[in-house]
């Protein structure tokens, strides 16, 4: 089997999943596939280990995230650190489209096409236009030297293509988490942590927060140093509370399928809004980021106000939403959380493990009133976060890596 064919199986694969739910009853065959797939010399591009050497890192982030540059240079930078190089040339691009732009990551897509050769072109007519898009992909990582992609978002198409080809030419990955990971997307992590290993490929995971669970293949992969957990929080950095607090803060959701505000999920939201204006509640609505685009307050019930998770998620006495990444994370910072009925079913196992008691956890109006009369009853969550996991930015290196 080609690296194309193999190519051609995985981004199939990814598409499936990405469009739907449950588990496939393809991932065993592919997998069989992969571990088929004969043994080869490694030849990889001879890269030295030496600390003075400089990495060129390819860095794909959704500026929508609205995590500083700043940030994520330091936390790429602490990352090398462990790994004995300090030397780094970052390439940024960015896969949010503007309010009028396109994204960085389409238009490099397009520069990469444009230097197609004619050894490229000719291979393109007899095997698709696919290995002519993968050809200049691979030309473009040759001729800037990419030694490292960083991925600080995931599941859309543009980044997972880079993704892939950057495994398929042998170039390490680390994935800055964003979120948490459903099942159904984890057999997708399950296939590219094959196809790292044949290609004999570093690939790590930095989680998105202490204790955060994730799917076995991303668990096998996560970043420990110092015998402990490193995580990044890759968002924006949440703000002080406000001195008026809001009683109910909703977690907008998202959807790979189609306009957002067209889903059940977000009926849901609306009709939770307005069961808590009914009883006078001062509520905020919390669009995702890759949502703010499309939603405002002319869609929502009168009096709900839209704003930045970021700004205001230490202001809300209770957070209420499905399957979001802040909601875990507000868990398990002892924050009043709240998650749909329908959304138990949706949720991952290890994720909803978190929520000892599923009735105290689950929304409702009265649900929202009890714990609004019952303030600072959260379990203690976060006792051992200090002591057993490490945020990257505060990474003390040591003496060994010469670093002051």
């Amino acid at each position: 089997m080609t690296d194309l064919e193999i190519f051609r199986k995985i981004w199939n694969f990814y598409m499936d999943r990405r469009s739907k739910d449950g588990l496939s009853p393809k991932k065993q065959s592919l997998l069989k596939d992969i571990h088929k797939l004969p043994t080869k010399s490694l030849n990889r591009d001879l890269k030295s280990n030496k600390i003075n050497d400089s990495k060129a890192v390819l860095v794909l982030y959704a500026s929508e995230r609205l995590v500083p540059v700043n940030q994520m240079e330091k936390a790429i930078s602490n990352y090398m650190l462990t790994k004995n190089n300090s030397n780094l040339n970052l390439i940024f691009v960015d896969v949010s489209d503007g309010k009028f732009l396109t994204s960085q990551i389409k238009i490099l897509v397009l520069k990469s096409l444009l230097n197609i050769n004619f050894s490229i072109f000719l291979n393109g007519i007899r095997k698709g236009f696919a290995s002519i898009l993968i050809s200049c992909i691979s030309k473009w990582f040759h001729q800037n030297k990419i030694d490292l992609i960083c991925l600080f978002s995931s599941n859309s198409r543009l980044i997972e293509l880079y993704r892939i080809c950057g495994i398929k030419d042998n170039i390490d990955q680390v994935e800055f988490l964003h979120g948490t990971c459903t099942d159904t997307f984890g057999e997708y992590y399950e296939i590219l942590e094959a196809y790292c290993l044949y290609k004999n490929v570093n690939n790590e995971y930095v989680n998105f927060c202490p204790g955060l669970p994730q799917p076995p293949a991303i668990t096998n992969n996560l970043l420990v140093y110092d015998n402990k957990q490193v995580y990044f929080s890759n968002e924006r950095k949440w703000e002080k509370p406000l001195k008026n607090k809001y009683d109910a803060l909703i977690v907008g959701g998202n959807t790979n399928l189609g306009n957002y505000i067209e889903t059940s999920f977000f009926d849901m939201e609306i009709s939770a809004m307005n069961d808590l204006l009914n009883h006078d509640l001062n509520v905020v609505y919390c669009p995702h980021p890759r949502n703010v685009k499309y939603i405002n307050e002319d869609i929502l019930p009168n009096a709900v106000s839209i704003k930045m998770l970021y700004s205001v998620i230490h202001s809300a006495k209770v957070i209420i939403g499905g399957d979001s990444s802040a909601l875990i994370s507000a868990h398990l910072l002892e924050k009043n959380v709240l998650i749909f009925n329908e959304f138990w079913n949706i949720l991952p196992k290890n994720l909803a493990a978190l929520f000892k008691n599923k009735e105290k956890h689950t929304f409702s109006v009265n649900q929202t009133l009890k714990i609004m009369d019952q303030q600072n009853e959260n379990i203690k969550l976060s006792q051992e976060m200090n002591t057993n996991y490490l945020d990257i930015m505060n990474l003390n290196i040591s003496p060994q890596f010469n670093v002051k």
